[in-house]
């Protein structure tokens, strides 16, 4: 059986499921990573309505996945500089992990890019996280590995980038 999603641009509507979905996703992903304090923290600086809201007025595009109607994933994209795009984020419920939807989502990300006459798309990947094996496999390589100050905790992350 094929599973499709659909990938549109989420509309200030959606910002509250965006939150939502979050709040479900990161304590399942990053309890190993990170500590439960920390997720918090972050989900609180993040994913508040405020947040989301103040991040699509500085430039970031959220985008949902929806599979048969119901939300299932979403991503976040921003122009950066030097004609790139970053991602800024890009969560699946866990449920759908497996069936190709992150690829899909990527391939989608750089078509958004090739729109915006981007050469490369990049994100921050914490170095721990299992996703960064998925994104090598997409063919994104390591240009910096950065350690961010994020109030009182630390992200440690490899910055990947895949020309497009």
């Amino acid at each position: 059986m094929e599973h499709k999603i659909n990938i549109v641009k989420a509309k200030e509507s959606d910002l509250e499921a965006i939150q939502e979905m979050a709040y479900q996703i990161w304590p399942i992903y990053y309890s190993n990573i990170i500590s439960i304090e920390q997720i918090e923290y972050m989900l609180r600086l993040l994913y508040s309505p405020e947040a989301l809201r103040q991040q699509v007025a500085n430039g970031q595009v959220f985008f949902v996945a929806e599979e048969k109607g119901k939300m299932v994933g979403f991503m976040g994209i921003t122009p950066g500089p030097s004609n790139k795009v970053k991602i800024d984020k890009l969560y699946l419920n866990e449920s759908c992990r497996g069936k190709g939807y992150g690829k899909l989502l990527i391939h989608f990300a750089e078509e958004q890019a090739k729109q915006l006459k981007a050469s490369s798309i990049f994100l921050n990947v914490n170095r721990f996280n299992a996703s960064f094996d998925f994104y090598t496999k997409m063919g994104f390589k390591v240009k910096s590995i950065i350690d961010i100050p994020f109030g009182p905790f630390w992200l440690n992350d490899f910055v990947v980038e895949k020309g497009i």
